[in-house]
């Protein structure tokens, strides 16, 4: 069968749109950045003064991110021709979408308000970004909407990828034409070591929601400086954890507890969703309700030996040791080699001071793993507990090429114990 290719006429015709869409841009650029401004924020309780983005929408009017304003008493705007300004105060404000109208001290009538438009921007579309990111004020960045996400009782919010950096906030993100579809307020950050952030995951109000500000009596900015902390977050950027699986990315067990939940509401019977929603429930100290979910996952699979491990380390927590040491069994007659198993059962039996099946416990999970730094640990505190410091102090040199932090507390249980 012939293979068709491509029209080279749609080539020619894309090909040209894009030459089109280049050549506007640097016109586009001298149009809207006049009315473009840079904002300097004092927060008393700090040494050096925030920045951030806004624009005119009036004389003497400009919209910004509220929390570019957070805890700040005094604030001023400059424009791109050097004209300065001073924030006289909040007009309006809508937190959840960390919006804020502000009245200026002087009325700038020969530069043009931005327009904005309330129709969202297609996934895909071109996006231009002026802002001042790290105080690099009127940088302009160029990206598309790369997804149109729904946030839970708030509604659409704009993910896009044009490039950002702190300073970018409250910054208009504008079409092709020339009209403002949004404002940037937030990114993704992340604690995990492998996904950096500045990823092009950054997120923007759509401007029906600016359009939706209305102004009335002002309020100077020290007034409500105490209303909106240096560290207030919005509810919009709050909820992007909502509408993500982010939490799996930064290692965010409340926030991936949504998903569990949701999960096993689809479908109860997932042994696994069980044991990983009890993980959380572990992480974040909530021992009853991990238990529970821990027994649920082993009521649905009988053979998940790691469910009953983790049920012996909740409830040796919960200072039911007889009872943990029971599970920690029901998890080594299923799985005979888990190591993990025979460190959290030397811990139950040293507690107890049964030294003799704690030593037991770590000679036989060593047979298995040699390497496990837990049971190294373990098997240092039991030879402690048996007198055995020269013994001990062996097992912690060992850990210092396994795991150095178990090493040097190791060391220092030793140390404690004197000589």
């Amino acid at each position: 069968m012939k293979m068709r290719r491509p029209s080279v006429c749609w080539l020619v015709i894309w090909l040209a749109c894009g030459v089109t869409a280049a050549a506007d841009l640097p016109e586009l650029i001298r149009t809207v950045k006049p009315a473009v401004v840079s904002i300097v924020a004092y927060d008393p309780a700090k040494a050096l003064p925030g920045t951030g983005t806004g624009w005119l929408i009036g004389p003497d009017r400009m919209v910004t991110c509220r929390h570019v304003l957070g805890g700040c008493d005094r604030a001023e705007i400059r424009l791109a021709d050097g004209r300065y300004a001073k924030i006289v105060g909040l007009l309006a404000e809508e937190r959840n979408w960390d919006l804020a109208l502000c009245a200026l001290d002087r009325s700038f009538i020969d530069v043009t308000p931005l327009a904005t438009t309330a129709a969202l921007p297609a996934e895909g579309e071109t996006v231009l970004l002026i802002g001042g990111p790290l105080g690099l004020e009127w940088t302009s960045s160029v990206g598309i909407i790369s997804a149109l996400r729904e946030l839970p009782t708030l509604g659409t919010v704009l993910q896009h990828t044009a490039a950002i950096s702190p300073g970018n906030s409250g910054g208009p993100v504008f079409n092709v034409q020339g009209q403002v579809v949004g404002m940037q307020t937030s990114t993704i950050t992340t604690d995990n070591k492998v996904v950096a952030a500045g990823q092009g995951l950054n997120f923007a109000v759509p401007a029906s929601y600016i359009q939706a500000l209305r102004a009335g009596p002002m309020r100077s900015l020290a007034d409500c400086a105490k209303e909106v902390p240096g560290d207030w977050r919005a509810s919009s950027t709050a909820l992007l954890d909502k509408c993500s699986l982010r939490p799996f990315s930064r290692g965010d067990f409340e926030g991936a507890l949504g998903y569990f939940e949701e999960s096993t509401r689809r479908d109860p019977d997932v042994a696994d969703v069980w044991l990983r929603m009890a993980i959380c429930h572990e992480k974040l100290g909530n021992l009853d309700r991990a238990g529970e979910c821990y027994l649920r996952a082993t009521k649905i699979d009988p053979t998940l030996a790691i469910a009953f491990n983790n049920l012996g380390v909740v409830s040796f927590r919960q200072k039911r040791t007889d009872e943990a040491i029971g599970y920690l069994n029901k998890a080594l007659s299923l799985k005979p080699d888990m190591a993990l198993a025979y460190s959290n059962l030397a811990d139950c039996f040293n507690s107890l001071g049964r030294y003799d099946d704690a030593l037991a416990a770590c000679q036989k999970g060593l047979s298995f793993d040699g390497r496990h730094a837990n049971l190294r640990y373990a098997l240092g505190i039991t030879y402690l507990n048996l007198g055995h410091k020269s013994l001990a102090g062996e097992q912690a040199r060992l850990l210092d090429t396994l795991d150095k932090a178990q090493a040097d507390r190791l060391r220092q249980e030793i140390a404690k114990n004197g000589t």
